[in-house]
């Protein structure tokens, strides 16, 4: 899902993302991108940005893979 090519170019904030994802799979993939942009107090733009970032079309797309996970 996360490759190590993605992982070199994150910035903080990407890190934290990553971090909380990687630690609470169970519970991101049935949360909104207002609840987990408030988990980690970040904008949902900021999310978006992320999720973009790992290739995904949208959060609804970054849910369904970590669901599949």
């Amino acid at each position: 899902m996360f490759s190590y090519e993605q992982l070199e170019k994150y910035n903080e904030t990407d890190v934290e993302i990553y971090r909380y994802v990687i630690n609470n799979m169970d519970r991101v993939g049935y949360m909104s991108i207002r609840e987990l942009a408030h988990e980690l107090h970040v904008s949902t733009s900021t999310i978006l940005r992320f999720c973009l970032k790992n290739g995904f079309e949208g959060y609804r797309d970054f849910k369904r893979a970590l669901k599949s996970e």
